[in-house]
């Protein structure tokens, strides 16, 4: 048998597969899971606790000071930082009082419905096990690691097992069920790997941005940018009149951002002295392409607009990475394809022990050198 070079490098790669698949697989079944659980956090979250979300429409809506006085009166721990508002009449308002917890008011009552402690729910639990394995920052960089092994893994993954043909290529593409249990287990891994390949790289090269800060730094290297930190504007010179109303404010920012599905607004303190209203307009270029609007807290005038379209290089890059590893890229359909890759990839580990598992036995190993012995004859003839 003649050497070849292609055969090395591929028989090299497939080690490479091996073994950082050996490594890493665990963790990354565990980082796909939960990060599959995590894709519709906000559906499940919203059908299992409708009485903190859904309303009945009755008559008019109350201020929001109205609302905010409401909740300092049952909630005497907190202070009121902004208000989530949806344009549906049927959703409550929900009120941010710091460490990411949210109180829920019913918006023609001034009824408090609720209080949601995110750090006590179980999706938080999911979400530590999704970034640092609940293990602080040793956890983060193993599961940093281990995504980038995963990355490795896949494209050593498509090199090794991408086929020649257009003829074996429709043939790989096929999940043969009645070929025996070794044939599906290859198959699984081997043939759907070849449909969520793309996906489960970009989710996995995506992912590295919260674990590693070079590769956040490097973000910003590649756009030839630096990383900018947003300081609201001051308010305009009318020291101690008294402030416009919440609802002033948030007319106005709607008007100035225009339609979109929720809109955020965060009421001056020390730290921004005017009215901050954030959110995403329908036309915007991906879910996470947010625009703020600042308010002057007594005249009610627009002081500035900071656009998605004009933030640095690499912070929209950054926004553009965490909609492409959530899947909110383009809506509910590449969520959907999110949540299926990242199922997929649990798999991915098991499958492809099971194939190292398979290939040990003495029967594969007898099949192997009869066609090794073929080959040779072949080319010897």
């Amino acid at each position: 048998m003649t050497f070849s070079p292609s055969k090395f490098a591929r028989a090299a790669a497939l080690q490479i597969h091996l073994w950082l698949g050996m490594v890493s697989g665990i963790i990354v079944t565990i980082v796909c899971l939960t990060g599959a659980m995590l894709s519709f956090e906000e559906e499940i979250v919203h059908a299992t606790h409708p009485e903190l979300y859904t309303v009945e429409v009755s008559g008019e809506r109350m201020p929001l000071e109205d609302l905010s006085r409401r909740v300092s009166e049952e909630y005497k721990d907190v202070d009121v930082g902004s208000f989530s508002i949806s344009p549906e009449p049927t959703r409550s308002v929900e009120v941010s009082v710091g460490r990411g917890d949210t109180i829920f008011v019913n918006p023609y009552s001034g009824e408090v419905l609720g209080r949601r402690v995110y750090r006590e729910t179980a999706f938080f639990t999911v979400f530590s096990l999704h970034r640092w394995l609940l293990a602080g920052k040793v956890g983060k960089m193993i599961v940093g690691s281990a995504t980038l092994m995963f990355c490795i893994i896949v494209l050593t993954g498509i090199w090794v097992w991408w086929p020649k043909s257009m003829r074996m290529l429709r043939r790989r593409l096929k999940v043969k069920t009645n070929g025996g249990s070794k044939r599906l287990v290859f198959d699984l891994h081997v043939s759907v790997g070849i449909y969520v390949a793309i996906f489960l790289f970009i989710m996995g090269f995506t992912g590295l941005r919260w674990s590693f800060e070079w590769f956040e730094q490097g973000l910003y290297v590649v756009t030839n940018s630096k990383k900018e930190r947003t300081k609201p504007p001051e308010p305009l010179e009318t020291a101690k009149a008294e402030s416009i109303p919440y609802d002033e404010a948030l007319r106005v920012g709607q008007e100035v951002l225009g339609p979109a599905k929720s809109y955020r607004i965060s009421i001056p303190s020390e730290k921004s002295p005017v009215y901050a209203i954030r959110a995403v307009p329908d036309d915007a270029a991906h879910a996470k392409a947010s625009d703020t609007v600042y308010i002057d807290p007594v005249e009610g005038s627009l002081l500035r607009r900071d656009r998605f379209e004009a933030r640095s290089g690499g912070d929209r890059l950054k926004s553009t990475f965490y909609a492409l590893h959530t899947g909110e890229i383009y809506g509910m359909w590449t969520r959907i394809l999110a949540f299926l890759a990242a199922l997929i990839g649990a798999t991915m580990p098991l499958t492809g022990a099971l194939i190292w598992w398979n290939k040990r036995s003495p029967k594969w190993r007898a099949n192997r050198e009869r066609r090794r012995a073929a080959m040779d004859d072949a080319e010897s003839n």
